[in-house]
């Protein structure tokens, strides 16, 4: 077995009509890693923006976490910019999100 990994395989999108957005945000995840390093983030991936516990139909980044806190309970340190490369992120928890 070769220590070398293969090379990545391209990520299949569920839904077409977003497939040239979700490949920007994967680009914009990865130059925003140092960003998304934060206590209690696990994961971050494209997907759909949450508003109001209900799925929209906007690309966004999806941000996983492993607790939910109020803004005001996070040090400012801690806390995401409002958009990551033009795009919204949405905060979920572990096997919270089916999208």
């Amino acid at each position: 077995m070769s220590s070398s990994a293969g090379p990545i395989r391209p990520v299949n999108y569920r839904y077409a009509k977003d497939s040239d957005a979700f490949q920007k945000i994967d680009g914009v995840i990865q130059q925003n890693l140092a960003t998304l390093r934060k206590d209690g983030v696990l994961t971050a991936r494209p997907g759909y923006e949450i508003t109001g516990g209900k799925v929209t139909p906007n690309p966004s980044v999806v941000v996983t976490v492993r607790e939910k806190k109020d803004r005001a309970n996070i040090p400012a340190a801690q806390l995401l910019p409002d958009n990551l490369g033009g795009f919204p992120w949405t905060c979920v928890r572990p096997g919270r999100s089916k999208n």
